[in-house]
């Protein structure tokens, strides 16, 4: 495998999250589980250890300076030590924002979950700088603003992509997503994120309609598979959706870890693309259902 590096720039959040066997609402639920995580940049920087342990990874990001903060400093700390990662960390403490949260319940029985979420200080990342391979944009949707003169720089040396988090947009939400894609490679998001952004209803057309506007690939995913399109090539992929009660959270974030992992140092064209989602999807199945390794 050839060598690889990322940075990993945006969604510094804590998420505490709860596991129910069934939510009900306006009762009492059962907590079968309860962990606090690191949110999106922490799931990634899990999986792709997991997956190849010697990519470098920088991360990038901004938290308050308080209690929550303290946590997911130390947390990638002890990760990078207990690891043996190579992990740099340039995050930000800010004064006058506190560090994101989100409160999660987790319904097993559905695959879904629900959340309350404080954002703060992860959505002022102003400037971005990258030295890596490839350049990932985490929960760009949630930005105060995206830096498009730092995007373009970064752009003519890296590989970029970009994930989303919100199911609905504004309009001003949308210009803004819509102006970075001439400098994004991968944009990769789930049905939900994909059809706010265009107001389309139809999948494969709003897939067709990003992949136009990206530099290159946009790439749909969902629980039945994902749709991907340059603007021109069209992938469809099937996967058996999983039935047993299950905590569908990380799965996005297995699924663009393993993404990175088999597209980096390859060409950006449509086999490779085609094979790289091939195993994002073997991989995150295994996952979800439990398996603590799948070759790659």
């Amino acid at each position: 495998m050839k060598s690889s590096s990322i940075t990993l720039c945006g969604n510094l959040i804590l998420d505490i999250v709860n596991e129910v066997p069934s939510f009900v609402e306006s009762g009492s639920n059962i907590c079968l589980k309860k962990n606090n995580t690191v949110g999106a940049i922490g799931n990634i920087v899990s999986f792709i250890s997991m997956l190849d342990n010697d990519t470098t990874i920088d991360v990038q990001g901004a938290v308050g300076i308080d209690r929550d903060g303290r946590y997911i400093i130390k947390w990638l700390e002890n990760f990078k030590k207990l690891n043996n990662q190579n992990i740099s960390c340039n995050i930000q403490e800010l004064k006058n924002h506190p560090t994101s949260n989100a409160y999660i319940i987790s319904d097993l029985s559905s695959r879904k979950r629900t959340s309350i979420v404080q954002w703060g200080a992860c959505t002022e990342i102003k400037n971005y700088s990258n030295k890596n391979k490839w350049f990932h944009l985490l929960y760009a949707d949630t930005l105060s603003n995206i830096n498009l003169l730092d995007l373009e720089k970064i752009s003519k040396k890296a590989i970029i992509s970009m994930d989303l988090c919100l199911h609905s947009h504004h309009f001003q939400k949308k210009s803004m997503i819509l102006k970075s894609l001439e400098y994004v490679d991968f944009l990769i998001a789930s049905d939900m994120e994909l059809l706010s952004v265009t107001g389309l209803k139809n999948k494969n057309k709003a897939v067709k309609l990003l992949g136009s506007l990206c530099r290159g690939w946009c790439i749909m995913h969902f629980p039945e598979g994902s749709v991907s399109s340059n603007g021109d090539d069209v992938i469809e992929l099937q996967v058996e959706a999983i039935k047993k009660d299950i905590n569908v959270l990380g799965a996005g974030d297995m699924f663009f870890s393993s993404f990175f992992t088999n597209m980096n140092g390859q060409d950006i064209n449509k086999d490779n693309v085609q094979t790289a989602l091939k195993h994002s999807h073997k991989t995150t199945g295994a996952f979800l259902q439990g398996e603590n390794h799948v070759n790659l």
